[in-house]
């Protein structure tokens, strides 16, 4: 698809399949669908501007399994149903832009292990469940990141997701992690960092 796809404010929107979508030429957004549950996309490669999903009150399932390449942000905002184990982009290596998520609620974790590179801003934040994070590949933001005010998020976690990337190609703008749990412990288990914390 050479355009841009839209989804608005459709009530009557349960849930949609395009299983033979390769590519969005410009943007892909779905917001303000109040009924939307889910969504799978699972040819989906690569997105040509913004992919931006917010304001869907109902959602629960993203599915975009093969996406590699986001070519402007990642929008993913105030989808308050939002589950762990349905927002997962395990094959996203770059945006070019910003990579925003924010103000879903239900969200306790997220797996963009595959994302060496954003290309601005990257900014996590007011996720109120969100306790681990999958940003395993990334060596570079090229502007600020911005992780807090996740209040069941580990400190310790962010602090060593800060290190990680400046030990790569750095963080080229401000740093701001206030409003995370600075009450947690980080100890390797199995070459993976492990959180604990008391009881939120």
């Amino acid at each position: 698809m050479g355009s841009g796809l839209w989804l608005e404010s459709n009530g009557s929107l349960a849930s949609f399949d395009l299983p033979s979508l390769s590519k969005v030429g410009d943007e892909l957004k779905v917001y303000s669908n109040d009924n939307l549950t889910s969504f799978s996309l699972p040819e989906l490669t690569e997105v040509g501007n913004d992919f931006d999903v917010w304001g869907n009150i109902a959602l629960t399932s993203i599915s975009c399994p093969v996406l590699s390449k986001i070519a402007y942000n990642l929008i993913i905002q105030d989808n308050p149903l939002l589950a762990s184990t349905s927002f997962d982009l395990p094959l996203l290596s770059k945006v070019t832009n910003s990579v925003w998520l924010s103000g879903n609620k239900t969200m306790t974790s997220f797996d963009l292990s595959a994302l060496s590179q954003v290309g601005d801003n990257l900014s996590v934040h007011d996720n109120d469940a969100l306790i681990s994070f999958d940003l395993s590949g990334l060596t570079k933001v090229g502007g600020s990141l911005q992780m807090g005010h996740n209040p069941a998020l580990a400190q310790c976690l962010v602090e060593a997701l800060v290190e990680q990337v400046e030990a790569g190609d750095g963080i080229a703008s401000n740093i701001k992690t206030d409003g995370n749990n600075g009450g947690c412990t980080c100890a390797e288990v199995n070459s993976v960092l492990e959180a604990t914390c008391p009881e939120f």
